[in-house]
C-alpha cells in the first residue's frame, strides 16, 4: 500500500492521473491491505486463476500479450523457472501456476520458487545464464525495491488495461453492427472517438513490445555471451521496454478511465 500510493499520488499531483483513479487506487489498496476481500482464502488463488485476476494487485494475472500465445508459452521474467519446465510437461500457464503456488504458500513459497531459480540455472543447455539481480536473489528481494530497471512497472499495467478497454469497445461496435444495431453503433462509437483513435497507436506498442521481448529471450539462450554480458544486454532491453510503455500511456491517458 505505502509503495504504490505515494507514486500515484505524486502522478495525481502531477495531472499524469485523475483524482478518480487515485481514489480507485486507493480504496482497492485499503481493502486488500486490510484483508476485506469476501472470498475465503482457502479457494482464492484458484478463483483468481479462474477468472484471471489478481485482487491484491488489482490487475490480471495474464496480459492481453499471453492471450496470444499458448498456455504453456506464458511467463516473463518474473516467472520461476521451476513453474516454466512444469508448464511445458503439462501444458498448463507458468503464470497461473505460479500465482496459484505463491497463493497458497506465502512467502515461504516466494523463497523455495527463488531458490529453484538459482538451482535450475546450473542445469540450463542454453550457455550461461544471465547474471543475477540482487531482486531475484531469495529472501533479499523481499526487502529490496527499486532496483533500475524495474522488471514491471504501473506504467505496464495501465497501458494492458488501455489495450483491452480499447478493443472490448472496438469489438462491441461489430457486434452491434453485425446484429442490426447501426444507431447503437453508432453512438458508442461517438461516444469513444478520442479513444478510439488511439487504439492503432496502441497495437503498433505492442508490436514493438513483443519484438523487444522476444529480443530477450534470444539474448537469454544466446550460447556465445557470458552472463555479465547477458545480464547488461537484458537489462539495456528492459529499460527500452519501461520506457515504451511509459511513452505509451501518457499520450493516450487523457481517453481513458
Amino acid at each position: 500500500m505505502f509503495g504504490t500510493m505515494p507514486e500515484r499520488f505524486v502522478r495525481m499531483l502531477g495531472g499524469e492521473d485523475t483524482p478518480g483513479k487515485f481514489g480507485k487506487m486507493v480504496a482497492r489498496n485499503f481493502f486488500e491491505t486490510m484483508a476485506f476481500n469476501p472470498i475465503p482464502q482457502v479457494v482464492k488463488p484458484i478463483a483468481e486463476a479462474y477468472v484471471n485476476y489478481d485482487f491484491f494487485r488489482g490487475g490480471p494475472i495474464e496480459n492481453m500479450a499471453d492471450s496470444n500465445l499458448i498456455a504453456e508459452a506464458r511467463y516473463n521474467d518474473q516467472t520461476s523457472l521451476l513453474m516454466r519446465g512444469i508448464g511445458q510437461a503439462t501444458g498448463l500457464s507458468p503464470k497461473m501456476l505460479d500465482h496459484i503456488v505463491q497463493g497458497y504458500t506465502g512467502t515461504l513459497g516466494a523463497y523455495v520458487l527463488g531458490a529453484s531459480n538459482i538451482v535450475a540455472r546450473q542445469f540450463t543447455d542454453a550457455g550461461e545464464t544471465p547474471a543475477l539481480r540482487l531482486d531475484e536473489l531469495p529472501v533479499i528481494k523481499s526487502f529490496l525495491r527499486g532496483a533500475d530497471p524495474a522488471k514491471s512497472t504501473q506504467f505496464a499495467d495501465d497501458f494492458y488495461h488501455m489495450m483491452s478497454q480499447a478493443n472490448q469497445i472496438s469489438r462491441t461496435i461489430n457486434a452491434y453492427r453485425e446484429q442490426g444495431r447501426g444507431d447503437d453503433a453508432r453512438a458508442l462509437q461517438e461516444d469513444n472517438r478520442g479513444l478510439l483513435s488511439k487504439r492503432q497507436a496502441l497495437t503498433r506498442t505492442q508490436k514493438a513490445l513483443r519484438q523487444l521481448n522476444d529480443r530477450i529471450e534470444m539474448v537469454r539462450i544466446d550460447r556465445t555471451l557470458n552472463a555479465e554480458e547477458k545480464r547488461e544486454r537484458i537489462d539495456r532491453m528492459m529499460g527500452q521496454r519501461n520506457k515504451l510503455y511509459q511513452q505509451a500511456v501518457e499520450r493516450v491517458h487523457p481517453y481513458f478511465d
